[in-house]
């Protein structure tokens, strides 16, 4: 005879004889005393009982990625916009233009992403600061404009590049690629 299983479960289907009329059955576990199993049939859980373990998380995790993308969509806007603007695209092509700016950089001469710096703008006047990274084969830089708008024409007050090396050579454009 095989020895008996422990925590094992059986229902007997009879009632149980210390609730007399109780109309119970009981449940007894191997090794456990008797408890009683109501006999009233179970109501069905409702579509968040049956759910709620994967809802929450994937919830969670849904409204976080939702916030990421709304920030991430944010950046992309104001960074947009500043690289879209007539001082940003004025500055670029100086840059770009100067042979000064080639030789140190090297040629195609490629914009960063992350421009920073503001741009103020009342009507036809205004005035700009911005710091724009470039890079290029040789080397990257970051050019640092600063410009007044009058009668809708943005004249530079600053245009530098200052190179990322350990020299940190500055070359400054407005006085014809002149390195300082």
């Amino acid at each position: 005879m095989s020895p008996p299983l422990r925590n094992a479960s059986w229902t007997s289907g009879l009632p149980d004889p210390k609730a007399h009329d109780s109309g119970k059955r009981v449940q007894r576990t191997l090794g456990a005393p008797f408890s009683e199993v109501s006999m009233e049939p179970q109501t069905p859980k409702g579509w968040w009982g049956r759910n709620w373990k994967w809802f929450v998380p994937v919830g969670c995790l849904g409204s976080l990625v939702l916030f990421a993308a709304f920030i991430a969509g944010i950046l992309f806007l104001v960074f947009g916009i500043m690289k879209s603007s007539d001082v940003y695209e004025e500055a670029l092509a100086l840059a770009e233009a100067d042979p000064a700016v080639v030789e140190a950089l090297g040629d195609p001469i490629d914009d960063g992403l992350f421009v920073s710096g503001n741009i103020n703008l009342s009507g036809p006047s205004g005035d700009a600061n911005l710091a724009i990274p470039l890079s290029g084969p040789r080397a990257s830089g970051t050019l640092y404009a600063k410009a007044v708008r009058n009668e809708g024409e943005w004249e530079f007050t600053e245009l530098v590049l200052v190179l990322d090396d350990p020299s940190g050579e500055r070359i400054d454009l407005l006085k014809k690629g002149l390195r300082l």
